[in-house]
Order: structure tokens, then sequence, then C-alpha cells
């Protein structure tokens, strides 16, 4: 789990009408907003990947602990990951080399 001072709270969740840009992979997508400080991550998990709890949280888990040793890495903004229906069924570690290549395309892992 990440640490609170990296958590994204429910009233500080970017607007709508807030404009970040997008990082596509075949696995999820990384909504970015450049406009914070420090490292803010979020993982949203929608009913479309799972109608089991159970398992979108675990997804949103896992994702959450190949997050964590990359935030000393990244720089500051807000980082929202709406992962897919393909990464359910795909491994920790293309999930893990999935997640560097977007982050290294939004050019905030150097």
């Amino acid at each position: 789990m990440l640490s609170k001072k990296n958590r994204i709270s429910r009233k500080d969740f970017p607007a709508s009408n807030v404009r970040g840009f997008r990082v596509f992979s075949p696995l999820f997508s990384l909504v970015v907003y450049t406009k914070s400080e420090g490292v803010h991550i979020a993982v949203v998990t929608s009913k479309k990947i799972s109608k089991s709890a159970v398992v979108r949280n675990t997804l949103r888990r896992r994702l959450y602990a190949l997050l964590e040793p990359q935030i000393k890495n990244l720089r500051s903004a807000t980082v929202v990951v709406y992962p897919k229906q393909e990464a359910l069924s795909s491994s920790p570690t293309v999930l893990r080399t999935e997640l560097i290549k977007a982050l290294q395309q939004s050019k905030l892992l150097s």
C-alpha cells in the first residue's frame, strides 16, 4: 500500500475540467497531471474489469505494489492508472515492464 502522502484523497482527485495527458498501454492507461507538488498516485478499477470486488481490489493492490518502488524515481505529478481487462490475466513481470515503459513515455521516470 502506498503511504498516505502519496495517495490521492477524494477531495484532491482531479476534476473533469482539469487537463492532463494520457499515455496508453495494452494493459492500462495513465493520466498524468503535472501541476502538483510531490508524487500522488491512484489506481481506478472499473466494474467493466470485473463485477467482483475481490478481483478488482486484487488488481489494484498488484498495481500499487508495482508502483511503490518507483515513487522515489518519479518527478512530481499526479498519476491516475486505469487498468484494462487484459491486466487481469497478465503476469506481474509483464505488468511491471509495461508500467515502467508507460512512465518513461510520460517523461516522469528517467
